[in-house]
């Protein structure tokens, strides 16, 4: 059955916090609704950010999962703006057309991988400096460097990038948890109640994904 389309079934959309005030309106349209065409809820869709939980909150918490996936691979001192510049940076280097097509996702992890190559980078510099050429890094040669900075991009493994920005993501959920709106569970159990046939679904282009939100929201949405 195609969810967004049912017959003689009302539609919302909620893109602010309305979850409040919902069940109250339902009730005032059935009393007011002609006795003959009863109206039920069939379909509920909204936004997740800043609709059920604050992002601004839950996006800095999630951050903080960087430095420290990070540091458990040797990558300490890693600071949560660290990666915000980064991603930041890499947008603005790109060509319009590339940067507008990079997600979110694309760029942290451009972003995680840039700074663990330069990380790497000035590490293996440090070393040949120090032990190969008794010298300083400011005077290695730029064969030197460019061969370096070679070997630093093959030696991050994707694996290890994969794992920080999974690290990010669960961070999010759990975040997003932790910080739902007080009123957000009790009106969707309500309305739950009501109406146990209505379809309710998140639509969204973020990462966050009620449905791995295992212990709030998962079992009151149909679809995301």
């Amino acid at each position: 059955m195609n969810a967004f389309a049912i017959p003689k079934r009302s539609s919302t959309c909620f893109t602010t916090r309305q979850f409040a005030t919902l069940t109250d309106n339902i009730e005032s349209d059935s009393r007011t609704a002609p006795a003959a065409t009863p109206k039920t809820l069939g379909l509920i869709t909204f936004d997740l950010d800043d609709t059920l939980y604050p992002i601004k909150t839950v996006v800095d918490e999630a951050n903080d999962a960087f430095s420290k996936a990070m540091a458990q691979f040797g990558y300490e001192g890693i600071e949560t703006s660290d990666i915000v510049k980064e991603g930041r940076k890499i947008r603005h280097e790109l060509p319009p057309e590339e940067a507008a097509a990079l997600s979110h996702t694309d760029v942290r992890s451009l972003a995680i991988r840039k700074i663990m190559e330069d990380i790497t980078l000035e590490r293996k510099l440090q070393a040949m400096a120090d032990s190969d050429f008794a010298s300083s890094v400011e005077n290695l040669s730029k064969i030197v460097v460019e061969s370096a900075r070679k070997w630093a991009a093959q030696a991050v493994s994707p694996s290890i990038v994969d794992f920080v920005l999974t690290a990010w993501e669960m961070e999010r959920h759990h975040a997003s948890e932790r910080h739902l709106y007080p009123e957000v569970i009790n009106a969707l159990r309500e309305i739950k109640e009501q109406y146990p046939d209505v379809i309710i679904g998140a639509v969204t282009d973020g990462k966050a994904n009620p449905l791995l939100m295992s212990f709030t929201l998962t079992k009151y949405l149909t679809f995301v």
